[in-house]
């Protein structure tokens, strides 16, 4: 009821830098965007809700449960799909055909998770059918500050990707 949707999906914990519970998660807006909230608690007890983004663009995002990274410089990283929606198959009951490939970004917070932003790395697949797409993306920080992203694909194996360059490309 605090955004005005039946649907918030894709919870992640983190805690803030003071150590305060927070949790993220997607808003699935009434009118099929999406954006990014957040309920976070300085005493464990009473939580305040806050919208983090500006709504996507009309698409089916997803960011797994539980994939958010802290790195090393304080940077909150939230590895994203974007499923393009070819046509609604049952836009009454929000049920909708995807089209051949999604697309993997990342999204990012500078200020402990106020505020996110995208990043300019995309990695996309063409794909004949839609099972061979990249889907539910994770990332870690390695030595040197190198960023390690990995995607599963429909084919049956993950894709790994790199950013030495903090996710320009």
């Amino acid at each position: 009821k605090d955004f005005g949707t039946n649907n918030i999906m894709s919870v992640s914990a983190m805690p803030l830098r003071d150590g305060s519970p927070c949790f993220y998660f997607l808003i699935k807006e009434n009118d099929h965007s999406t954006s990014i909230g957040r309920t976070y608690s300085s005493d464990g007890l009473h939580f305040t809700a806050q919208r983090c983004v500006r709504r996507f663009p009309h698409g089916y995002y997803t960011v797994n449960n539980a994939r958010l990274e802290r790195l090393s410089d304080g940077t909150i990283v939230a590895p994203a799909s974007r499923h393009d929606i070819s046509s609604p198959a049952d836009e009454q009951n929000n049920l909708f055909y995807f089209s051949e490939a999604a697309t993997t970004f990342c999204l990012i917070s500078r200020d402990d998770g106020k505020t996110f932003e995208d990043t300019p790395a995309r990695v996309c697949i063409p794909a004949n059918r839609q099972i061979d797409c990249l889907q539910e993306p994770g990332i870690l920080e390695l030595p040197g500050g190198v960023l390690w992203l990995w995607a599963r694909s429909g084919l049956g194996y993950q894709t790994q990707c790199y950013s030495l360059d903090n996710m320009k490309h």
